[in-house]
């Protein structure tokens, strides 16, 4: 790898991190950008610290590549930023994300997989999210943390009820003598029209919606009432359900809204795996030291890590350090054997894993 080098997605970057043959140490850096403005991410300040206890200068080349990163990746109107690197800069691989990661700063003898991952799998749901309004819906499915699919609706006959009579957009406001109805007559066009553009926007919606997707409805109540009247029972039922984003939301709300969705689906999975698994007794490891030396021999199938049994610095929301439970190399050589011998790799924050048995557990294949 050259300096500089860009992957196109967070998994081509955890490619790139499992095959890593640079020699010498390797810089790992996971920041959440958010913020205002120019202000520098709060975990932007951990890298001096960490190369600092290394035996790295106060002023390193280093420092000011991973500085331009972050500048760019902000500029670009990314949350996340993910470096790799060797002490000199001259290996580099970085990925920017849409969606943000714990902040870590790690130096070691190998790349640091587990915020990679953990996010990998927080925003492994695919979702359908529609900003809905009494007569028009923009739907996007998001997977793979991109805009996949997307479908505006409109229904050009928009027509509202003022005082008694009705405004039709494009021909002038009731009042003018320009096409009135009656009250009631007003108000039946008004929910036929409303109706007819919630049938539009179901129509799209089940053309997206595929099997396992979640389905977000924002927008004012009526509007996503109208909708998910035109929905099938079973998909009305499953979907959740947001108020309209305020004038304040930037043009990322539905990505952010994508990801708390899948974030949450998630982790409830990783939950319900985690404590299936600690209460059935069968092929299952608990523990740190069973858990890495079954990984070591090639022979987990499926490994559950808690999501605080490592350390990190938090989010730009709550930018405290979280101590783990000290086990952090031995957890990250677990994660990398599992996956490079074909694994899954879950997250949860089920408490009992991390309270009784050091956050991690694993089925086996034998």
């Amino acid at each position: 790898m050259q300096l500089g080098t860009h992957a196109d997605t967070l998994t081509a970057y955890a490619d790139a991190l499992r095959s890593w043959d640079s020699p010498g140490r390797v810089v790992s850096v996971a920041l959440d950008l958010r913020g205002r403005g120019d202000a520098r991410p709060a975990a932007y300040t951990l890298l001096t610290e960490a190369l600092s206890a290394v035996g790295f200068p106060p002023v390193h080349p280093l420092g000011e590549q991973i500085g331009t990163a972050v500048r760019t990746a902000k500029a670009d109107g990314a949350e996340g930023l993910f470096i790799a690197s060797d002490a000199e800069g001259r290996y580099w691989v970085e990925v920017a994300t849409p969606w943000p990661p714990r902040n870590d700063v790690r130096v070691g003898d190998a790349p640091w997989l587990v915020e990679v991952e953990r996010l990998r799998y927080l925003s492994g749901q695919p979702v359908v999210v529609v900003d809905v309004e009494l007569h028009s819906a923009h739907i996007t499915r998001i997977a793979a943390m991109a805009a996949q699919t997307a479908e505006s609706i409109h229904d050009p006959r928009g027509t509202r009820s003022v005082h008694g009579r009705t405004a039709t957009e494009g021909r002038g406001d009731a009042g003018t003598g320009l096409g009135g109805h009656s009250r009631n007559r007003a108000d039946h066009i008004v929910e036929e029209h409303r109706t007819a553009a919630g049938r539009d926007a179901a129509r799209a919606i089940e053309s997206l919606l595929r099997s396992g997707d979640l389905l977000v409805v924002a927008g004012v109540a009526e509007a996503r009432a109208h909708l998910l009247a035109e929905l099938p029972p079973l998909v009305a039922q499953a979907a959740l359900t947001q108020h309209a984003p305020g004038p304040e939301a930037d043009r990322h709300w539905p990505t952010a809204l994508a990801f708390a969705a899948s974030e949450r689906c998630r982790v409830e999975a990783g939950d319900a795996l985690a404590g299936s698994w600690v209460r059935n007794p069968g092929s299952f490891v608990r523990g740190v030291s069973g858990v890495a030396e079954a990984a070591s021999q090639m022979k987990v199938a499926e490994l559950v890590i808690h999501e605080d049994a490592v350390a990190h610095w938090g989010t730009a929301l709550d930018a405290r350090r979280h101590a783990g439970i000290g086990s952090d190399e031995a957890i990250n050589r677990a994660l990398r054997a599992t996956v490079s011998s074909g694994g899954i790799v879950a997250f949860c924050r089920w408490p009992k894993l991390l309270e009784e048995h050091q956050g991690v557990a694993a089925r086996l294949r034998w």
